[in-house]
């Protein structure tokens, strides 16, 4: 009879600690030197359902990269001195065995966009437009597939 209370006791407590188990987020990295795209891309990722942390400059983003390990980083191309081309061919050459999707984000052309993912070890980019829930829904498909959704938004270097 005490044994059965013992482990009926373990089970609840088993089931308790199953609910609270939460999934783990999957976490991003802004870097971009303008605090309105950082406020608004970082209110709607968060409440997309993901953990993200920003970074208003360029310097000391690969070693928060590095340490953070975030799933997904978003580069800005035109910051002041380290820009986000620049971090994502460090970071690639730094720890090419990372499974850290590394994203151009900017407002640059597609064909300029292309180019600089071609020479840097991003893995695509990102355009930015007014239009923020195609923001999530990209890092949603990156997020998923490793790749970029179907539409012309995203770029994808081939290996």
């Amino acid at each position: 009879m005490v044994y059965g209370r013992v482990v009926q006791r373990a089970r609840l407590a088993h089931d308790i600690q199953c609910k609270m188990t939460v999934e783990r987020k999957p976490s991003i990295l802004i870097v971009d030197d303008n605090a309105i795209v950082l406020e608004v891309a970082q209110a709607a990722l968060e409440a997309a359902g993901f953990e993200v942390s920003t970074r208003s400059r360029g310097e000391g983003a690969v070693a928060a990269i590095l340490q953070q390990k975030p799933d997904l980083v978003l580069l800005d191309v035109s910051m002041p001195h380290t820009r986000g081309d620049t971090i994502a061919s460090i970071v690639a050459s730094a720890a090419p065995e990372r499974k850290i999707i590394l994203l151009l984000y900017s407002g640059l052309s597609h064909e300029s966009l292309e180019l600089k993912v071609r020479q840097t070890g991003a893995h695509g980019y990102i355009q930015k437009t007014d239009n923020i829930a195609d923001l999530v829904s990209q890092v949603r498909q990156w997020l998923k597939s490793g790749g970029p959704p179907p539409k012309r938004h995203s770029f994808v270097k081939a290996h």
